[in-house]
């Protein structure tokens, strides 16, 4: 599933919240609380939240994703992560960084789809959508169908929808880079 977009994917399937924080080991220090359940899908925006998801309290400039901890659990989170014990008696993962520990939540939650496709990055203050465009035109014309990630929009499998920011957040761009391979498209 993916987060806050209109594009939805079939994900990969349930996985154990002990399985996500296995995936952060190596990464970061993680405390598994409260018992072990399955989780359906990752959430940062507690308003988006879906019954068996993980929602994972990220702390911003003007809000602090911890405060909405119980919105995210009476809207259907079955655990949390956090970077502090909070109180919740909700299954949990308490981390160093809940922010970055979301790309790897994200990442593992899909099956990892970055490691089955080959991606493409460009940077620079100018030409990146020309340069993008002009690469995915390439590919598809050797026979490589290829999904597309720019500052306008966001096109996988045909697919197209307006960017809402420059670039995908974690949860967004997993499940979109998912559902490319579900698709059977290997390049982005």
């Amino acid at each position: 599933k993916l987060e806050s977009s209109p594009m939805t994917s079939s994900g990969a399937g349930s996985k154990m919240l002990s399985a996500l924080a296995a995936a952060l080991v190596p990464h970061q220090s993680v405390e598994q609380r409260g018992g072990d359940v399955p989780v359906s899908d990752v959430h940062i925006d507690s308003r988006s939240v879906t019954p068996g998801s993980l929602y994972v309290a990220i702390r911003g400039a003007r809000a602090d994703g911890h405060d909405f901890i119980p919105r995210a659990i009476d809207a259907g989170a079955v655990a949390v992560a956090v970077d502090e014990e909070t109180g919740t008696t909700a299954p949990r993962l308490i981390v160093a960084d809940t922010r970055s520990a979301l790309g790897w939540l994200a990442a593992e939650a899909h099956d990892h789809p970055g490691r089955n496709l080959r991606m493409l990055g460009i940077t620079g203050t100018n030409g990146k959508t020309s340069t993008s465009l002009l690469l995915r035109s390439i590919l598809e014309a050797a026979g490589y169908p290829t999904a597309l990630f720019g500052t306008i929009t966001y096109d996988v499998g045909g697919r197209t929808v307006p960017a809402p920011t420059t670039t995908p957040d974690p949860v967004s761009l997993m499940g979109y880079l998912r559902e490319a391979l579900d698709q059977g498209i290997r390049h982005a």
